[in-house]
């Protein structure tokens, strides 16, 4: 349970009906969706380069949060800001932008 957190809505697609999934799967399943933007031509090459910028930001904090333990108000700060970048990935994916490269 430590290492539990929930999913917001533009995640549902993702996860399916499991409700919590653990941080490391939440990682791996919002880095999935920037490549298969990037393969699909949904997200461009600057688009991508800013949300992997945000996610490698996420990644070194929890990181940090993680050597003291995690507390209930470190996970709460990763959910809200793991929420925020899934939001940004499909607005990014859905403003058909992405002729620039």
């Amino acid at each position: 349970l430590s290492s539990q957190i929930r999913f917001e809505r533009n995640d549902r697609q993702d996860r399916g009906d499991r409700g919590w999934v653990s941080i490391n799967d939440r990682q791996r399943m919002l880095d999935m969706r920037i490549d298969q933007g990037r393969r699909d031509g949904s997200l461009s090459r600057t688009e991508a380069t800013r949300l992997r910028i945000e996610f490698q930001n996420i990644a070194r904090l929890e990181a940090s949060y993680r050597r003291g333990g995690l507390n209930v108000a470190e996970r709460r700060d990763l959910d809200m800001r793991f929420d925020r970048l899934s939001g940004r990935i499909q607005a990014e994916r859905n403003d058909r932008n992405n002729y620039y490269g």
